[in-house]
């Protein structure tokens, strides 16, 4: 997944501190010039539906990240837990934009990671859309039961 996962779910984190019950959406990808935009564009709205149609208590966060593959290939819905990723570390560069402002560059170091068979990265790696139900703890235990019973 690439960095801008971190924004996405960050944003509807802020969701969360408001007590509002949130969808973070992210397509994650491999090549930044081969992009499977298409898989989140023509799955997203029945995502949405299929989440919003199941009750879960809030404040919670329902995170989903689409595989990088063809939106017809795409596996089902499946609940997961929060993995622990690819990144292994992150450099903080400075750098100075053409206005002479100074600003830092994140720069991610990725790799391979043991990650439990139900956890996001796991699920989206085979080819499945997953929908991690966050909150300040993380994995809302509650929420992801609902949801497998519910997407079972």
């Amino acid at each position: 997944m690439e960095n801008h996962v971190l924004r996405t779910v960050g944003a509807a984190d802020d969701g969360l501190v408001a007590r509002l019950p949130s969808i973070a959406l992210s397509q994650t990808f491999s090549d930044r010039d081969k992009r499977a935009l298409d898989t989140a564009a023509r799955t997203r709205a029945n995502v949405i539906r299929s989440l919003v149609a199941i009750a879960h208590d809030a404040p919670t966060c329902l995170n989903v990240n689409f595989p990088d593959i063809d939106a017809a290939l795409a596996g089902p819905l499946t609940p997961t837990r929060q993995g622990v990723g690819l990144v292994e570390g992150i450099d903080v560069l400075p750098q100075t934009d053409p206005r002479g402002l100074q600003y830092h560059w994140l720069s991610f170091q990725r790799g391979r990671a043991e990650n439990a068979a139900d956890s996001e990265t796991a699920v989206v790696a085979s080819g499945r859309v997953s929908v991690t139900p966050l909150h300040f703890e993380r994995t809302d235990e509650r929420t992801f039961a609902a949801l497998t019973k519910a997407l079972a």
